[in-house]
């Protein structure tokens, strides 16, 4: 009687056990094709899909999820409201003491107007037509190029000068910001007006 050698590998019945797809375990795992992005979306899908399907979302639950969403949407519209006040309150906000009206540089007699508005102690369109009267000199001396849609910013970017730039963000703040206006901000704005004219006549900087 002849003992089989184990360590002889029998090279025919190993092909033929490798070919034979009884023994291919790794079949219901491993795919040619197979996409993992692909997999984990459909599984990803599958789970919304159950539970959305559920009894919870179900017909007779309609109802009482669009209640929900209803008071969820009234409590963010609340809290909103009252984090910030004035954001749906247009009748509680006050107006300016003032009309704010186009502002032009032509026609006007800047000097008597000026010494109008400090003899009537309206400081705030004193303060205006300083700013104006030295927009109008900036303009002829070639240094600003003056339009009517050119803001105060565009201009102070065209000379970007320091006493030039101190007295538009004043201009700014009293025109458009409602600051109070006082003599002393007016004299200062006649001071910051008197240093860019002096130093446009120079040809220096502000």
């Amino acid at each position: 009687m002849l003992t089989a050698d184990t360590l002889v590998i029998d090279t025919t019945t190993l092909r033929a056990l490798q070919a034979d797809k009884a023994y291919d375990y790794t079949r219901d795992f491993l795919h040619e094709d197979f996409n993992v992005i692909e997999w984990i979306a459909n599984m990803v899908g599958k789970a919304f899909s159950a539970f959305f399907n559920s009894e919870f979302f179900g017909p007779d639950m309609v109802p009482l999820w669009i209640t929900v969403a209803l008071v969820l949407f009234v409590g963010a519209l609340f809290f909103i409201s009252r984090r910030h006040r004035n954001l749906f309150n247009t009748q509680g906000k006050s107006p300016l003491a003032y009309t704010v009206t186009q502002d032009t540089i032509y026609g006007i007699d800047f000097d008597k107007a000026i010494a109008q508005a400090f003899g009537d102690g309206n400081y705030r369109e004193a303060i205006r037509l300083i700013y104006l009267q030295v927009l109008k000199q900036l303009d002829d001396s070639g240094r600003i190029q003056w339009q009517q849609s050119t803001t105060p910013s565009e201009y102070a970017r065209q000379l970007p000068a320091p006493a030039f730039r101190q007295l538009t963000n004043m201009f700014l703040r009293i025109r458009y910001g409602d600051y109070p206006a006082s003599q002393t901000l007016a004299e200062e704005a006649t001071q910051l007006a008197s240093q860019v004219v002096g130093q446009t006549e120079r040809g220096g900087e502000a």
